[in-house]
């Protein structure tokens, strides 16, 4: 019987990362596809531009029927995925804080 191989560890090196413009997101959206997988969506909100004096500020904010979000990026991610993003981003938003302090903006 043939001897099975060592496991080996290669290690994950990210390409063209500096090449790849940063986006602003500051809405999120995430759906249930199917069982055990997430749509992650991340959009940009601008607020709709309103001239004028109060008055006409106004009427013209009455006239806006929605305010659109433009998507930015859009993932999807399995489960476990999902659930090391969670970790990732929890261990990050603490680190950043014990570094600059927690900022409240809930």
């Amino acid at each position: 019987m043939a001897e099975q191989p060592e496991p080996r560890a290669v290690p994950l090196v990210w390409v063209g990362l500096d090449e790849l413009s940063i986006l602003f997101a500051n809405q999120v959206l995430i759906q249930h596809v199917v069982r055990g997988e997430f749509v992650l969506t991340l959009g940009q909100v601008t607020p709709p531009v309103l001239l004028g004096d109060q008055d006409a500020k106004e009427q013209q904010f009455e006239a806006v029927t929605y305010v659109p979000v433009k998507p930015v990026a859009r993932v999807s991610l399995s489960r476990e995925r999902l659930q090391e993003l969670i970790r990732v981003l929890q261990e990050n938003l603490a680190a950043h804080d014990n570094t600059f302090g927690a900022e409240d903006q809930t």
